[in-house]
């Protein structure tokens, strides 16, 4: 809780082993993660839950693509 509010963390960064130390710490935190495997990473925490991101795939078909086109949807990040 956060002055009395209860707190939720969305976890959507690479594993850090420090992060999980101070996860531990901060029990009364929810921490969501955006996979299963992400959540298994930090091992069992006292409050979390896996929400994933919610995209039905089969709501878009793909199209052609020219072989000289590129496309990401996503984040870059350091690991």
């Amino acid at each position: 809780m956060l002055g009395g509010a209860p707190l939720v963390y969305t976890v959507h960064h690479p594993f850090w082993k420090e992060h999980c130390e101070l996860y531990r710490r901060l029990s009364q935190v929810t921490y969501v993660s955006i996979s299963r495997r992400q959540e298994q990473l930090c091992g069992p925490l006292a409050r979390s839950a896996v929400v994933h991101h919610g995209v039905d795939p089969t709501r878009y078909r793909l199209a052609p693509v020219r072989p000289d086109t590129v496309a990401f949807l996503g984040r870059l990040s350091e690991v």
